[in-house]
Parts: structure tokens; C-alpha cells; sequence
């Protein structure tokens, strides 16, 4: 008994010596032996620096008018990824200034083309014969050759077209017995067609982890040089942006800024997100036409300056069908047929008949 009650008086001291000990730490650490050291406080977690910046919104969108009619077609036969409400601050601007605004495949996302005529290559090209201008917001499915050709000699006559599209997304999740999973990646398909103008899009977005719009994925573009669609613009704030690859005659109109990544390589570069060649203009972005979005920044300036691009254009009508015979001369007219029952001779008349005796 007497080795069990020193056994438990050692314990006893040994505890008061580790809480001893355990509550002088703190005051040992402390600089000059504070007996009320202050928390760490990194710059992080300062007030400051953790409520959301205050996005200015403000403006409107103002298109001159030129005084001349125009028609405005917008794509919605290609599985577009977008609702018409989606773009209303632009259409309302462009109906307001007394230009008309019609809608290519159907009343919704994913609406099946009209038919097309008799001879018609493509019921698009159908669509652009009364059209001066042309939008194209996110296709999913692929334009056809015919099409393509329709758009670059549309574009060739002075038609001009706004080709918009956002980097590859997710679709909705998929219930199955194992829970939620993602949908299969859907990648746009506006490429196939922007390369024909010597422009493509990336599939990865754009991000920005030092300055952006409250969230890493709203970045900032400023202009690049003058042109019809950076006039008066500082910056545009875009929602989910992707990279625009521009070659040949292309020119970049909108870069993002400095310290800006592509989530396909984390490299910080220079990227473009908006570029024009002749009367065609591609950007990596749809979400600065929304109603939440249209007015951050200088959005509204530069959809401005998109909808006057789109307006300005000077089209010349398709040339008609040369329906003259192959080897004649200008202005010659095709012979007549022979009456019934006459042979054919080398005249463009056949002769009269003789009256019956």
C-alpha cells in the first residue's frame, strides 16, 4: 500500500508540473512576456479584403441609328445554348433604333430549320438572301459545308456576322443508383466555322487569381488598338471567357489582363478574347449580353459598339443565275421552241402554218 500511495502522489506532482508548464507557454512565446498576446491576424482573413468588391452597374446601350432599314438574322438552328432572354438588352436596343430582328431555326435552343426552297443549297442560305446581318451564340451542332460556304460569301458581300461562343462545359449531372455524376462534356462547335475566317476558340476558360470580378473566372478585357468594336471602351468584365486564336488577316480587338491563366495549361500569357476579320467578329464570351451582366463595366459600351458593327454593313445582292445558253453572247435570247408537229429549223421563230385550202 505504501508503494502504491507514493506511485500516486509522484503522478500527482508530475500532472501539476505539465499544467504548470502547459499554461506558461503562451506567455513564454509571447514577445516581452505580454500577459495578453494578440491573435495572429494574417491580411487574408481582414474584413476588407474578404467582403465582395461593389460591381459598379450603370449605362445603357446606345446604337445610332443610320436612318437605313436592316435585318438582323440570329442562329437558333445549331442546338444554340442560349434563351432569347439571354440576349434581350441588345435585341431591345437594336428594335428600338427600328432595325428587324428574326430568329433562324425555330422559336427556341435547338429549333429545327425551315426547308428549304427548291434549287437551295442550304435552308440558312435561304434565311441570309433578306438578311444583312448574322448572329451566331453558341452552336452546338455543326454547320454544314453548304452553310459555311453560304456565311463566307455572305461575308464577302459585305454581310457582316457576330460569331460568340464560350469554352467546353459540363452538362447537367446524371442520376444513376451510384448518386449524382456529371454529364458528358459538350464542346462548342464554332470552330469548324470561325476557321473559315481565320479564327478559332479555346476549350479551356479564362481565369484571373489577382484581379477579377469577385470570382476567378470574371476577368477583365481591355481594348487592343483602335476598331468598330473597341471604340470608347476601358474595360469589359466577361463572365466565363475562353481564348480567341487569331491568323491571317485577323486582328485582336479585346485582351484579358495581365496575370490572366487558360485552365487547359495554367499559363499566364497574353490572351485575346474578342477579334474582328473584315466583316466578321468572333468572342470568346455570351454571358456579357445577359440582363445581370450587359451594363458591369464597359459591357454595355462594347455590345454597343457589337450591335453598330452589325448594322453598318453595306451587303450587295446575290448575283442572279446566268440563264443564257453556254457560247452566247451578251444579250442574246434563248430560242423558242418549234411549234407541235414543226421540225426545228436554224431560225429563232418557227415559220407560220399554212392556212388550210
Amino acid at each position: 500500500m505504501a508503494n502504491v500511495s507514493r506511485l500516486a502522489g509522484v503522478f500527482v506532482v508530475v500532472l501539476a508540473l505539465v499544467l504548470v508548464v502547459a499554461a506558461a507557454m503562451p506567455l513564454l512565446a509571447s514577445s516581452g512576456g505580454d500577459a495578453n498576446p494578440r491573435p495572429q491576424n494574417p491580411a487574408s482573413f481582414q474584413p476588407g479584403n474578404i467582403i465582395p468588391e461593389d460591381l459598379e452597374q450603370n449605362g445603357s446601350i446606345s446604337i445610332d441609328a443610320s436612318g437605313e432599314e436592316r435585318v438582323v438574322l440570329i442562329d437558333q438552328a445549331h442546338d444554340n445554348d442560349f434563351d432569347r432572354e439571354d440576349i434581350e438588352p441588345m435585341v431591345d436596343a437594336l428594335i428600338a433604333q427600328g432595325y428587324e430582328v428574326r430568329f433562324h431555326g425555330g422559336s427556341g435552343p435547338g429549333g429545327g430549320a425551315r426547308p428549304a426552297g427548291p434549287g437551295s443549297s442550304s435552308p440558312l442560305n435561304e434565311s441570309l438572301r433578306s438578311a444583312d446581318a448574322f448572329v451566331v451564340i453558341s452552336p452546338e451542332r455543326r454547320f454544314s459545308d453548304a452553310a459555311q460556304r453560304g456565311l463566307v460569301d455572305f461575308a464577302d458581300r459585305g454581310g457582316r456576322v457576330a460569331l460568340l461562343g464560350e469554352p467546353t462545359s459540363s452538362t447537367s449531372s446524371v442520376i444513376s443508383i451510384f448518386g449524382p455524376a456529371p454529364g458528358p462534356d459538350v464542346t462548342s462547335q464554332m470552330t469548324p466555322l470561325s476557321s473559315r475566317f481565320d479564327m478559332s476558340l479555346s476549350t479551356g476558360y479564362l481565369f484571373n487569381m489577382f484581379e477579377n470580378g469577385n470570382n476567378f473566372q470574371n476577368v477583365y478585357a481591355s481594348a487592343s488598338g483602335d476598331g468598330p468594336l473597341t471604340e470608347d471602351v476601358d474595360r469589359v468584365l466577361f463572365d466565363r471567357a475562353t481564348n480567341v486564336n487569331v491568323g491571317g488577316d485577323a486582328t485582336v480587338a479585346l485582351s484579358a489582363t495581365d496575370r490572366t491563366a487558360l485552365s487547359a495549361t495554367r499559363e499566364q500569357e497574353e490572351y485575346s478574347v474578342a477579334a474582328v476579320n473584315g466583316n466578321v467578329a468572333l468572342v470568346g464570351d455570351t454571358s456579357f449580353l445577359t440582363p445581370e451582366n450587359h451594363n458591369y463595366a464597359d459591357n454595355e459600351v462594347f455590345i454597343s459598339n457589337l450591335a453598330e458593327f452589325l448594322v453598318t454593313g453595306q451587303k450587295e445582292p446575290k448575283p442572279e443565275p446566268d440563264a443564257r445558253r453556254p457560247g452566247a453572247p451578251p444579250g442574246a435570247r434563248q430560242p423558242r421552241p418549234p411549234a407541235a408537229g414543226q421540225p426545228p429549223t436554224n431560225d429563232t421563230t418557227p415559220p407560220t402554218t399554212p392556212a388550210a385550202p
